[in-house]
């Protein structure tokens, strides 16, 4: 690594936690798979939600950069794996084939702002199993998610995923 990361210098008006969600689809179904949130999650607290989370440092320090520009490393597709593990980890599936679907920038209840990245990608194996971060997991076709019950936008968002995933 050339240059060691350092908050030193960070702007706070710049500040974000970086987030990465992914609508896992199963193509041949035409579903895709929602968990849902606890009632003591800071944020969409019952919610159902498609998995993610936030990138951290720990996601590029414990690599090596893909490449190195000069004195600039680059991390090549970390929002890609970051997806890929919290797939896992969240609901125990494999995921791949990302497609991008769009992203949002919201200001959390404790007032960090976090630019999402939304991303849809299709089921490549593994029988969703619940997690202790969870109240339940399951796979949803459109048109069955309640939106009064679910993120923002949510219903919306998981028709383009299919297509997306089905246009493969």
């Amino acid at each position: 690594m050339q240059t060691k990361p350092s908050l030193g210098n960070l702007r706070k008006e710049r500040a974000f936690y970086v987030v990465a969600t992914c609508i896992v689809v199963v193509a041949k179904e035409r579903k895709g798979l929602f968990v849902k949130r606890s009632d003591e999650a800071k944020i969409h607290a019952g919610k159902w939600a498609p998995v993610g989370g936030k990138l951290e440092w720990d996601d590029f320090l414990s690599t090596p950069p893909t490449r190195v520009h000069g004195v600039v490393d680059d991390w090549v597709g970390i929002l890609e794996t970051l997806v890929c593990r919290e797939a896992m980890e969240e609901a125990r599936v494999r995921v791949g084939h990302l497609k991008y679907l769009g992203s949002v920038l919201y200001v959390r209840p404790d007032g960090i702002p976090c630019f999402c990245i939304k991303m849809a990608g299709e089921h490549l194996g593994g029988d969703p199993q619940l997690t202790d971060e969870f109240t339940s997991v399951g796979w949803f076709a459109d048109g069955e998610l309640d939106a009064s019950k679910c993120v923002a936008g949510l219903c919306e968002e998981l028709k383009i995923a299919i297509d997306l995933v089905c246009q493969r």
